[in-house]
């Protein structure tokens, strides 16, 4: 018997030697104050928690957590006092919980680090306590305004806005999120294009008149609920609201049914108007408590926790407060810190804490950076001592607040619960996007050429952007302009040398030195060409132009591609110099020739039309091809091509048609051997060997046939001596047709 006492005793004893208490202090608003009852329900949902916590053994094992309490009566300066009160009382408080008002909150956490102790925040809600600098040992198991800013941005991603404004209410828990949520739309290459803080609910009309002159269309605001009856009777009365406008608030600020307990004595709106300016916001909040069903680290489903609990509340002759999940779990995530710090302790023990021991208390800062659970309140983590939890997108029909979405902030992902066009009321999502190769005009392209510029035309309307094919398609406008307007300008130019001044020159121009005209052309194109292609190719580039629909609230994007270089410009304005200076002189020489009218020469005159024709086309589309800007890219296309077409056409039907005709009408032309033996075609018979009409008298048929005969035979037997003299001062048209005609052996047509 005495042998079972002394065993009782020892195991009695063994089991007291290895639990060892940890001392928490709890500041709370216990009496005197508004929330009291609710702060003293709270010692309840401690104990709870600290027991669950005791009875796990891979949580704390051998440790039990004890709660010292002190009431604050709501009152800054007493909080600091009774904070400076419990912490002086021995045992020494490895953490500290609560106070649950803002400013009580600002003035302990400034403390606390001072003793080397954690603090624990679940209530109270300000930004003041972001700068890590002064509350290096709180952390927050609830969520203030600011931490929504990501989901903000989220959002605005997901729907392609990037012009939004802003309206807050003056005061720091508003003012804080709005200044970080400018940061972030900087941050993330955003616009805000207007943003207004309220001092005074009188002169809100002012601020919705500014978001209206700015055609703010997506709208987040900061304010209270008690605020918000006057902001959104003038939203009414100003239109602000509907399927083209989105306001987005803070659904914490934004209490449910606030319409339906609104006071609107003092404004000039019924409730009916309020639901309908306010019908379609969305606000964005986190939830206290986890809408999941799966079991937590507790062992219980958020459901079954919140029956658990308000079913220990309704024991009391206390309320229990709606962020009691965040509070519950402020617990677990002290005790995780607590367990993961061991592994940094090296030899020293919790129980070893006081408040020198800045050592321990940077163990425990590890160990609390480190928690990571699913908490009844959702996903707990911690970053910079900020929660890092899910937040969500609710819809807000006839003052009826649903979740619509939540968003990982690991992930920075939208997981949506509804379809997102139904955020709107008969709201429907259009994008167009308009894939677009550009091109740049170059100046227009006789026969090779117009195919050329045909070609290029093609290759700049397909469908594709390679770059390849906007290589080519310059190259054959180049190429397809020296070609054909080079020929034009040769044969011009010929003509222009035969007959100036009424004189002919000693040296007759041949077809090879046209050609050669032609080469050197082509030789000056390559010149600009190759070293364009080669380094400094053309490189792609997206171009968004914007078109807005007011009347039908439609936004249409087109997005199309470009293909230019740095140093375009340069080049260009290399072509146009040249292209230019050859159009001027091929119009000079035109004019110049406009009166020659001869029939071998037949189309002198067809050339210098297809030259003025160029140069007109030229001096309308090139300028208009810059004047257009993107935004009227439609017209400039449609008309660079109607230009295209229509000069290619015109110059091959001015220089071909007349050929098909004159080819049906070969009775009259008569060809005769050159020197070389080659066939030259020579002129019509003149005036003075014309042969007569049908009506002519026999005789004189005969003699003007014998006459043309005679002629042609004269000009091939004179030939060598037309080569090594110089024709009569002033010779007639036919002899120096005829001349030109013995001298070149190709066809003169």
């Amino acid at each position: 018997m005495l042998f079972l006492s002394l065993l009782g005793l020892f195991l009695s004893t063994s089991s007291y030697h290895a639990t060892k208490t940890l001392y928490v202090a709890g500041l709370l608003e216990m009496s005197d104050h508004w929330w009291s009852k609710y702060a003293n329900f709270l010692p309840t949902l401690f104990q709870s928690a600290a027991d669950e916590i005791f009875n796990r053994t891979d949580i704390l094992d051998g440790y039990e957590l004890k709660f010292v309490y002190g009431d604050t009566k709501g009152k800054e300066g007493l909080a600091g006092k009774v904070l400076n009160e419990v912490l002086s009382a021995s045992p020494p408080k490895i953490a500290v919980f609560g106070p649950q008002m803002s400013d009580e909150v600002k003035l302990a956490g400034a403390i606390t680090p001072f003793y080397n102790t954690i603090q624990m925040n679940f209530v109270a809600k300000t930004s003041t306590t972001k700068d890590k600098s002064v509350y290096s040992t709180l952390y927050s198991t609830n969520y203030i305004e600011d931490d929504l800013n990501p989901l903000r941005i989220a959002l605005m991603n997901h729907f392609g806005w990037n012009r939004v404004a802003t309206l807050a209410y003056n005061d720091d828990s508003f003012t804080s999120q709005i200044d970080e949520f400018h940061q972030a739309l900087i941050d993330n290459n955003m616009t805000l294009i207007t943003s207004g803080i309220i001092t005074d609910l009188r002169n809100v009309e002012n601020h919705i008149t500014r978001l209206k002159q700015y055609d703010s269309r997506v709208i987040v605001g900061a304010f209270r609920s008690s605020a918000a009856t006057t902001i959104f009777c003038e939203v009414y009365k100003q239109k602000l609201y509907g399927r083209r406008y989105t306001w987005i608030l803070t659904g914490a600020s934004m209490y449910r049914n606030w319409i339906k307990n609104a006071d609107v004595k003092d404004i000039t709106c019924t409730k009916a108007n309020l639901y309908e300016a306010a019908d379609y916001m969305i606000t964005l909040d986190q939830n206290q408590l986890s809408s999941e069903t799966k079991v937590t680290i507790s062992g219980r489903t958020p459901a079954e926790y919140d029956s658990w609990m308000k079913s220990e509340a309704s024991n009391t002759p206390y309320s229990i407060t709606r962020s009691h999940p965040w509070i519950y779990d402020a617990v677990w995530a002290l005790a995780l810190g607590l367990n993961n710090s061991l592994k940094y302790l090296n030899g020293s023990k919790l129980e070893d804490f006081n408040y020198d021991r800045s050592d321990i208390r940077e163990c425990i800062i590890k160990g609390m950076d480190e928690v990571s659970f699913d908490g009844v309140s959702g996903p707990v983590s911690f970053k910079d001592g900020r929660r890092i939890g899910q937040s969500f997108i609710q819809l807000n029909i006839e003052d009826n607040r649903t979740d619509a979405g939540r968003f990982d902030p690991y992930t920075g992902s939208i997981t949506w619960d509804v379809t997102p066009s139904s955020l709107w009321p008969g709201f429907k999502w259009l994008i167009f996007n308009l894939i677009i190769c550009g091109t740049e005009l170059s100046i227009k392209k006789t026969c090779f050429g117009q195919i050329r510029v045909a070609l290029s035309n093609s290759l700049a309307r397909s469908a594709t952007t390679q770059l390849i094919e906007k290589t080519l398609s310059s190259w054959f406008l180049a190429v397809g302009f020296t070609s054909a307007f080079g020929a034009l300008f040769s044969k011009t130019w010929r003509v222009h040398v035969l007959f100036h001044n009424n004189s002919i020159r000693k040296k007759v121009i041949k077809d090879i030195q046209l050609f050669a005209v032609c080469g050197v052309l082509m030789a000056i194109d390559l010149s600009i060409m190759v070293p364009w292609t080669l380094f400094f190719s053309l490189q792609r580039k997206e171009v968004v132009v914007t078109i807005e629909d007011e009347e039908n609230d439609i936004t249409h994007k087109e997005i199309y591609t470009v293909c230019t270089s740095s140093t375009q410009v340069y080049w260009l304005c290399v072509q146009y110099v040249y292209k230019g200076l050859l159009l001027a002189f091929g119009t000079f020489l035109a004019w110049e020739t406009r009166r020659v009218e001869v029939p071998a020469l037949n189309d002198s005159k067809l050339i210098g039309f297809c030259v003025y024709n160029i140069v007109v086309v030229c001096l309308i589309g090139v300028p208009l091809n810059h004047i257009l800007d993107d935004e009227q890219k439609t017209a400039r296309f449609v008309l660079m091509n109607c230009f295209v077409m229509f000069c290619t056409a015109l110059v091959l039907c001015i220089l071909f048609i007349p050929k098909l005709k004159l080819r049906n009408e070969t009775d009259n032309i008569k060809f005769v051997p050159s020197l070389n033996g080659k066939i030259t075609s020579t002129v019509r018979p003149s005036q003075q060997t014309k042969a007569p009409s049908s009506g002519s008298n026999p005789d004189e048929k005969y003699r003007a046939s014998e006459q043309t005969k005679n002629g042609h035979k004269s000009v091939a037997e004179a030939s060598p001596a037309l080569r090594g003299q110089a024709l009569s001062p002033n010779p007639t048209t036919d002899t120096i047709i005829q001349s030109f005609v013995a001298e070149d052996s190709t066809t003169v047509c």
